[in-house]
């Protein structure tokens, strides 16, 4: 598959330059490591089309501190050609970005959460405003809105108004927790100076309510999504139950809807081209009736309302081929086609880790392709959450990917994919239906005793070597492995912990075990 891909790209690359253009950047599938942190992005944009600009945040775990972070990428090199970050105070700091825009002059702006963790169990969030230059990557301005009752504050999104002011939306968490907590809204002036700050409580409103999206639609207009959590006497569960209203600029209620019953989640919603709104969230049925408290366990689905907030068609996201899964919506965008694309995770019963699942769904609410993503590495834990369409119609996907089996703690980097109109990661693929799964694991493979006080048995179909690597990338032993079961004894001066056991095969495959030590 790797190898195809390649050549497919060198075709594509020497029709490109032969041509005397610049080549797609359809068909990629790329890790990029801002610097030593687990990395999460948040947002994308096309500056122009070989540039990227990329947000997201970055944990250290010599601190722990959560730190702010953004890249310019150049498509024609794949390489990262400048990038910078918003240093939290200290190690009791940190910080994650809401959802970013583009304003009128090509900035980027977006809210953030910094969060201070006292040395009390009680902790305090401030929101803010960054606004930087993307093509340089400097910040212009930066401001922190801070609540002098220590109250939690986040925000999730951000949009621009006419004459450039902006209005924030997010959730106040009462450190009273009474009520629990309220829809929160700021508006600033151009340069992100407050104006005012405002509440807002979804009926019934002891139960807190949070603003996820936020969008200026025009004529005065704001569209907020947002979600009031509605506790389950019978499971114990508090639920988050979808909440939609129209406010005038000043933070206004105009019209409001909100869904009590057979609808969950955090209520995003966005104005549609095809006339009214577009909206994703979870149905309240289970895909596994086994695991009713699971929060994954419901299928996530993408709908069309009109413009009093009534359900025009659903469309679910839950296949049983190969096995059910549980499934998560992570964004949806509509295209210029005014078709959806909709970026999910699905977690399969019978394959390791999550992958990334990207779909076309119809204005009508039907499939047009549908594929899965993995990274080449190995990487277990994939995740795509942000997207943009290119002026050919092929599409730039940035997420994160997590390698389960690295030895380096949250080892995760922001994940690039390239696709072609069709959903497609390499030429020839059909677009419809079609499910691209990750290099399949070495059958065959078994280690056990799995917890092990030392001596441990290695079944595998071939021959290969075996590392054993400890959580801080040190290799503690290795030995050679025949085809069938080899008895193996640890190092004796090994401290008890997890191990991670990395296979290589004569033929070139790789599997990676955890292994339990206990003395």
């Amino acid at each position: 598959m790797a190898m195809r891909r390649w050549i497919n790209n060198m075709i594509c690359l020497a029709f490109c330059m032969a041509a005397g253009n610049v080549c797609s950047a359809q068909f990629l599938n790329k890790e990029i490591d801002f610097d030593e942190t687990a990395d999460f992005c948040a947002d994308v944009f096309l500056l122009d089309s070989n540039q990227l600009f990329l947000l997201g945040s970055g944990i250290k775990f010599d601190t722990f501190a959560r730190q702010l972070q953004w890249l310019r990428y150049s498509l024609p090199g794949n390489s990262v050609t400048g990038k910078a970050k918003l240093l939290t105070v200290n190690a009791n700091y940190g910080g994650y970005f809401g959802k970013a825009k583009q304003t009128l002059d090509g900035s980027i702006v977006s809210s953030f959460t910094l969060v201070y963790y006292e040395e009390t169990p009680q902790n305090r969030g401030f929101a803010g405003l960054i606004k930087i230059n993307p093509y340089t990557s400097d910040t212009v301005f930066t401001r922190y809105y801070t609540d002098t009752s220590n109250n939690f504050e986040i925000v999730e999104e951000v949009t621009q108004l006419p004459y450039s002011s902006f209005v924030l939306g997010g959730e106040r968490y009462y450190k009273t927790y009474i009520p629990p907590s309220t829809g929160l809204l700021y508006k600033t002036d151009k340069e992100g100076i407050k104006l005012w700050r405002k509440t807002i409580d979804a009926p019934p409103s002891d139960l807190g309510t949070l603003i996820q999206s936020i969008q200026y639609i025009g004529n005065n207009k704001l569209l907020i999504g947002a979600c009031a959590r509605d506790y389950q006497v019978s499971t114990g569960e508090y639920v988050a139950r979808p909440y939609f209203a129209l406010l005038d600029t000043s933070g206004n209620i105009m019209h409001s809807r909100f869904y009590a019953n057979g609808y969950r989640g955090y209520g995003n919603i966005y104005k549609d081209k095809n006339g009214g709104y577009y909206h994703w969230g979870n149905l309240d049925s289970l895909i596994d009736a086994s695991q009713p408290m699971s929060g994954l366990n419901h299928p996530g689905y993408v709908a069309r309302l009109d413009d009093s907030f009534n359900f025009v068609w659903t469309y679910v996201i839950y296949d049983t081929v190969p096995s059910p899964y549980h499934s998560n919506v992570k964004n949806v965008l509509q295209l210029s086609d005014s078709n959806y694309l909709v970026m999910a995770s699905h977690i399969s019963n019978d394959v390791s880790g999550i992958e990334a699942k990207v779909m076309k769904i119809s204005k009508d609410g039907n499939l047009i392709w549908q594929h899965r993503f993995h990274v080449d590495t190995g990487t277990y834990d994939c995740y795509l959450v942000d997207a943009v369409e290119r002026p050919d119609k092929s599409l730039l996907l940035v997420g994160e990917a997590k390698n389960a089996f690295n030895p380096v703690p949250w080892n995760q980097d922001f994940w690039l994919v390239g696709l072609d109109s069709n959903g497609c990661i390499e030429a020839g693929c059909s677009p419809t239906g079609v499910v691209q799964l990750p290099p399949k694991a070495v059958e065959g493979v078994r280690v056990y005793p799995n917890p092990t006080s030392g001596a441990i048995t290695v079944s595998v179909p071939e021959k290969g070597t075996i590392s054993i690597v400890n959580l801080q990338g040190q290799v503690v032993g290795a030995y050679e492995l025949q085809q069938g079961n080899n008895q193996l004894q640890l190092p004796s001066g090994l401290p008890p912990g997890i191990y991670i056991g990395s296979i290589h095969f004569t033929t070139g495959q790789r599997q990676s075990v955890r292994i339990q030590l206990m003395r």
